[in-house]
């Protein structure tokens, strides 16, 4: 099963929040991941890219 990763923008690069991400939920501004294994990530920011061959979500910081 090829499931996403979450990556976080910023000068430095990209760093990685999550991995095997299952969902993405936009609850006002804030971006709430969830992976497999139900671990959670919540970002304030707004998605920048997503590349579904490369399972890679990249979102920055609003």
């Amino acid at each position: 099963m090829c499931l996403s990763k979450a990556y976080l923008a910023s000068e430095e690069g990209e760093e990685l929040i999550l991995d095997e991400v299952s969902s993405v939920e936009n609850e006002g501004g804030t971006l709430l991941f969830t992976n497999i294994l139900g671990e959670e990530q919540e970002v304030e920011g707004e998605v920048r890219s997503i590349d579904f061959m490369e399972n890679k979500i990249v979102l920055e910081k609003s």
